[in-house]
C-alpha cells in the first residue's frame, strides 16, 4: 500500500454488504410466510410508526424485545392480509438456513487484513439475534478489530455519534477511516462524521473504490 493512502481503517456493515443482498432476504423470508415484500414492509413501516422509530430501530437500540416486536408485526400483517401469522421466535425464522454470505467480498477483507489493514465492522443488530450473526460469521473476531453493534452501544447508523465512538475505540482519525454500507443514509451518515464513505452496490465497484482510498498498487 501506498504512504499516501488516504484510509487506515475500513469498517463495513453486516447485513447487505457481508451478506447476501437484503432484497434477497426479503424475497425468500416472505416466500416462506406466502406474503408478498410489500406486505411485509408496509407491516414494518406500520410497526415503525407504532414505536416511534424508523426501520427497526425500536429492537436494534433494544427499547422493544425481539417478540414484543414481533407480535406488532403479526398484528399489522393479519390487518392488511386477514391472516393469522405466529411470529414468535422471529430471528430463527429472519436467520433461516441457506441465507447467502458475500464469500468474494469476505475473502477482499481477509486479504486487507492480511496486508495490516485496520477492519471494523458497524451494525444496526437486535440482542437476541446475537448467537444467530455470529454462527452466519464465525470468522468476525479473528476478522475485525472491533464490532459496533447498536444494541449494545445504544446508538443506530446514522446517527454521527457511532462513528464517532467506532473512531474513538481505534484510536483513530475519522478522516481516515471509510465506511461500506448498503443504505444511503447511513453513507451520509459516515461523511457527516468527517469519514470516507463507500456505498455498497456490487462488488467489483466497491473493491476499486476502496483500493484507491487504501492506494493499493500505487507507488
Amino acid at each position: 500500500m501506498s504512504r499516501y493512502a488516504a484510509v487506515e481503517v475500513v469498517a463495513c456493515d453486516f447485513a447487505g454488504v457481508l451478506t447476501e443482498p437484503l432484497e434477497a432476504t426479503f424475497e425468500r423470508f416472505c416466500a416462506r410466510l406466502d406474503i408478498t415484500v410489500e406486505q411485509f414492509t408496509t407491516a414494518m413501516h406500520e410497526v415503525s410508526e407504532v414505536a416511534g422509530m424508523p426501520g427497526h430501530d425500536v429492537i436494534s437500540l433494544g427499547v422493544w424485545t425481539e417478540d414484543h416486536w414481533a407480535a406488532e408485526l403479526a398484528s399489522a400483517l393479519h390487518r392488511r392480509t386477514g391472516r393469522e401469522f405466529d411470529l414468535s421466535g422471529f430471528g430463527a425464522r429472519w436467520w433461516f438456513p441457506g441465507r447467502g454470505r458475500n464469500e468474494e467480498f469476505l475473502g477482499y477483507l481477509a486479504g486487507l487484513r492480511a496486508e495490516g489493514v485496520r477492519l471494523a465492522m458497524i451494525t444496526n443488530n437486535v440482542r437476541e439475534w446475537e448467537a444467530s450473526w455470529r454462527a452466519m460469521l464465525p470468522e468476525s473476531e479473528q476478522l475485525f478489530e472491533t464490532v459496533v453493534n447498536s444494541c449494545e452501544v445504544g446508538v443506530v447508523k446514522p446517527d454521527r455519534r457511532i462513528f464517532d465512538l467506532t473512531a474513538e475505540r481505534l484510536g483513530a482519525e475519522p478522516g481516515r477511516c471509510v465506511m461500506v454500507d448498503d443504505l444511503s443514509d447511513n453513507s451520509v451518515g459516515a461523511a457527516a462524521a468527517g469519514w470516507h464513505a463507500v456505498q455498497f452496490t456490487d462488488n467489483a465497484r466497491v473493491v476499486k473504490e476502496l483500493d484507491r482510498l487504501l492506494g493499493r498498487g500505487a507507488d
